[in-house]
């Protein structure tokens, strides 16, 4: 970003009140800010609309997007009630496309006056235009986002009151504008004019007050009246200055030689000397903070973090870390432990005995073991055993492995209420116990008892 003053720049604006600069297009013969500054650049300017004028410090705005307040109260003018917009009663306005305008509405003369847009036929219009809070009410506004296929001419009206409140909108494609950073002059008792409707010419300028000539008497002189006289016009053109008009800093720095890549240091009171500036260097100098820094030399989020062993933390090692070593944390920092160290520091052993006797290891020994088998123990460690070697190892005889009830193979399974000198039969898949005179009903056979009684029955 940039002062530049530059020739023939001269442009129309329609801006009201003390709003941004719309640059609106040269005038005939003239060329454009745009043209002659970058975005951000500043200039010195002045406006005219033939009656007030404006003379100040601008920055240019070369942005497609960019946002224009109103500040919007109603007032009766003749009897008629208008919109006021920064101050200016319902003024020709201009938008641009792709910009943003905000009319604040919350004073509460516009309670019963709805601004809104339409078309030059009277069509309502309402690409882009959004409504927040209530009119009359604090916060609220009426926004309008400028489409860029957006009519070339719309109006905006009351809705209650229609055209009469409002004015004409001309709308134009993507301009520049120029804010307006310092007010140098102006007829407005040197602060911001609050221009009305219609055209006015914006050019570029040399304000008097920034102006230093060079006066009868060869001597440098600003024409705000300030004198500079000990600096002589000839001197400077022979590139003499007397030395004793600069102090001993700048006398320092004068008798640098300069060169390509050369940074420049003071190296005590009153000298100072150059060094190499690498492209290294530079890369470091022109980074805005320390984290561009740490980005230009490849340091990863790790060089930023604090050491210790909370979470996030680098670790530091302590003295005697050799190779080969395990680590533990001692402290907050991490120690090196010898295996010797580490067994001792769990309560392990070196090596392990293998047998079967107390404090021993137990080894497989059988080459055969397999999976679902079961272990027994040898002389000196454990062999797998299977189902069947485990009955045979046990003793348990073929019907270990019969399943029970009354089928071929089976055991036999009793039932419930089996007593001694019972007799047995099967009852659905197990064996019941019956008694002798139950039995003997169950066959249909004569007992003793029956016998005896018959007898005597028949004498």
């Amino acid at each position: 970003m940039a002062l530049v003053i530059s020739d023939r720049i001269k442009e129309i604006t329609n801006t009201v009140g003390t709003q941004t600069y719309q640059l609106e297009g040269a005038v005939t013969g003239f060329e454009t800010f745009a043209a002659n500054l970058s975005d951000g650049d500043t200039t010195y300017y002045a406006v005219t609309d033939n009656t007030n004028f404006e003379v100040g410090l601008g920055t240019i705005n070369e942005g497609t997007s960019q946002t224009i307040n109103y500040t919007v109260t109603v007032a009766n003018v003749g009897g008629i009630n208008v919109f006021v917009l920064n101050g200016v009663n319902n003024p020709v306005i201009t938008f641009v496309k792709g910009f943003t305008y905000v009319f604040d509405v919350s004073d509460n003369t516009n309670g019963s006056h709805p601004l809104r847009f339409r078309t030059s036929a009277d069509a309502s219009y309402t690409d882009g235009v959004s409504i927040s809070g209530t009119q009359g009410q604090a916060g609220s506004t009426v926004t309008i986002v400028v489409a860029s296929d957006a009519p070339s001419t719309l109006k905006y009206y009351c809705t209650s009151h229609g055209n009469a409140m409002g004015n004409t909108i001309n709308v134009i494609s993507a301009v520049a504008t120029l804010a307006r950073t310092t007010i140098l002059a102006s007829s407005n008792s040197n602060n911001a004019v609050s221009f009305g409707t219609g055209a006015k010419t914006i050019f570029c300028t040399l304000p008097a007050s920034k102006a230093v000539i060079l006066d009868s008497s060869g001597n440098i002189v600003a024409a705000n009246g300030s004198n500079l006289t000990a600096l002589n016009a000839s001197n400077l053109a022979s590139g003499t200055v007397p030395n004793a008009r600069l102090d001993a800093d700048l006398q320092a720095l004068a008798g640098l030689t300069s060169a390509a890549d050369k940074g420049i240091q003071f190296t005590g009171s009153g000298t100072a000397s150059t060094y190499d500036l690498t492209t290294a260097g530079k890369a470091l100098l022109d980074d805005a903070d320390a984290a561009a820094q740490r980005t230009t030399l490849g340091l990863g989020t790790a060089s930023v973090a604090a050491t210790g062993i909370s979470n996030t933390n680098v670790p530091v090692f302590t003295t005697g870390v050799a190779d080969d070593d395990f680590l533990r944390v001692d402290g907050t920092s991490i120690e090196g432990r010898s295996a010797s160290e580490v067994l001792s520091d769990i309560g392990g052993q070196a090596s392990l005995t293998f047998g079967i006797s107390n404090t021993n290891a137990v080894k497989i020994d059988s080459a055969s073991v397999a999976d679902d088998e079961f272990a027994r123990f040898t002389a000196s460690g454990l062999e797998s055993r299977s189902a069947s070697e485990v009955r045979s190892d046990i003793g348990l005889g073929t019907a270990a492995t019969l399943a029970v009830g009354i089928s071929n193979t089976n055991v036999a399974q009793f039932g419930s209420g089996v007593v001694d000198d019972d007799f047995l039969r099967v009852n659905g898949t197990t064996i019941e116990g019956r008694s002798a005179s139950e039995v003997a009903s169950d066959i249909g056979a004569s007992t003793l008892d029956d016998a005896t009684a018959l007898a005597i029955a028949l004498g």
